[in-house]
């Protein structure tokens, strides 16, 4: 329930996955009835006798009647929402808008916000957020759509709506769009979006007066705060207080209790939490889980762009110190090659870079040598060879895999279309694998041919 939740009021923190919203709701209220007939267990009551009914009505239509023929603002904030929820089920990657929609949620996005407009100007405090939000963070191409963007937001704000006033508190804080950073001005702004109710504001609240941003470090007020938020279930607020626990900040000094924290926070996918827990697991701390488990947390992690490059190198060295399968060292070799893609894209980072370089020459060269000696896997469809291809003849990743499948699919045609035993032995060199093994995968360089999405897909 907490998770889900969570999601389910800031969908913006999880950009990196695609949320089913009804998925959502369905576990949530399944959990919540779970808990409702585990207290009456508890009490050592008999659960009362239920049925589960789907409800069936003209709601929908009322609404939509009510905004349009009423002029009704908070009617337009419900079909708002409704059709915003809609658009947010579309899968945020593939084929996307210009407002970075999925673009078959098209229809659902502007329906969305024609209302959320008619309501913010109607003066509905939400409806003013929700669509100055959109401009901000959605059509932000020119400088009079961010202007007017954080003036909705500002007039959300000032009828006390708890996000808005939590936005503009952000970007007092780090200085985005028109604002200056003014640190006290945002602690004041946090406060009071915490008085209104938001757990993210009470958690940013502890975190300044740990750091003393805008005030003073007061260990008692950053713990009191962390406390409150924590236990309300605000994922960054569990992790804050795992910190705390594990720094002994005012006191709290605890590894059991950082590690129950940072678990906590992890379980609602809280960035920062998933990479730490991970390194806790790896390091032998958390008592129950074995070091070989972090594995899977650090691939858990790389979902996260700001962890995506350690966690990745990590989780390829773990990959390769165990006792390792062929897919194991495909799937290894991809983290490795995703990690380097990013390094070289981002900059800096040498250290990093370094360790993916070392680990690439262990876990490509025995996938090479694991090739050349048993020759390709029959039914992995030459995904072997495929991922050979990212790498160069020293091990070194390309730094664009799109591009270089691309190049490779280019010359396929070309010789595909022809004599697919020399596309057979092209696709051979370019993976760096000797000719003289038997490795056959002419029907692979047809399908390379009639489908040049194949191997970006084998390969992910």
């Amino acid at each position: 329930m907490q998770v889900n939740g969570n999601k389910a009021a800031h969908p913006e923190g999880y950009d990196f996955v695609d949320l089913d919203f009804p998925q959502l709701a369905a576990e949530a209220l399944e959990a919540a009835r779970g808990l409702v007939e585990c207290l009456y267990t508890a009490a050592h009551k008999d659960v009362p006798a239920y049925d589960l009914a789907i409800v069936e009505s003209g709601s929908l239509k009322e609404m939509c009647a009510r905004a349009m023929l009423d002029r009704d603002p908070e009617a337009m904030s419900q079909a708002g929402e409704y059709f915003l929820e809609r658009a947010e089920q579309f899968p945020k990657f593939g084929l996307t808008r210009p407002d970075r929609y999925h673009i078959d949620a098209g229809a659902d996005i502007e329906h969305s916000m024609f209302w959320f407009k008619q309501g913010a100007d109607n003066d509905h405090p939400n409806c003013a957020y929700r669509y100055g939000y959109y401009l901000i963070r959605h059509l932000n191409v020119e400088r009079n759509q961010e202007i007017r963007g954080e003036w909705y937001i500002t007039k959300a704000a000032d009828a006390d709506h708890p996000e808005a006033v939590l936005y503009l508190a952000q970007s007092a804080l780090e200085g985005l769009g028109s604002f200056t950073i003014d640190e006290v001005h945002a602690l004041e702004l946090f406060e009071r979006a915490a008085e209104l109710g938001s757990l993210k504001a009470v958690s940013q609240v502890g975190a300044m007066y740990a750091s003393g941003r805008g005030c003073e470090v007061c260990p008692q007020k950053a713990a009191q705060y962390t406390l409150k938020a924590a236990y309300a279930g605000d994922p960054q607020a569990q992790y804050n207080l795992s910190v705390l626990y594990a720094n002994g900040t005012n006191g709290l000094k605890s590894e059991s209790e950082a590690i129950k924290w940072l678990q906590e926070s992890a379980a609602q996918e809280f960035p920062e939490a998933v990479y730490d827990f991970a390194c806790y697991i790896m390091e032998g701390h958390v008592p129950g889980r074995a070091p070989a488990e972090a594995e899977a947390e650090f691939e858990k992690a790389m979902q996260f762009d700001k962890f995506r490059a350690r966690a990745a190198v990590l989780a390829a060295q773990m990959i390769y110190e165990r006792e390792h399968s062929l897919d194991d060292l495909i799937r290894a070799a991809e983290h490795l090659q995703a990690c380097y893609e990013m390094v070289v894209k981002e900059g800096g980072q040498d250290d990093l870079k370094e360790l993916c370089l070392e680990a690439c020459k262990d876990v490509v060269g025995a996938l090479r040598e694991h090739i050349n000696k048993h020759g390709t896997a029959p039914n992995m469809k030459c995904s072997d060879v495929f991922c050979s291809l990212f790498f160069d003849q020293d091990c070194v990743p390309v730094a664009d895999r799109e591009t270089r499948w691309m190049q490779v699919v280019e010359t396929l045609v070309t010789l595909g279309q022809s004599d697919a035993e020399a596309g057979t032995q092209y696709l051979l060199r370019e993976a760096c694998l000797p000719t003289r093994k038997k490795v056959r995968i002419p029907e692979v360089v047809q399908m390379a041919v009639s489908s040049p999405e194949i191997g970006l897909h084998l390969f992910r």
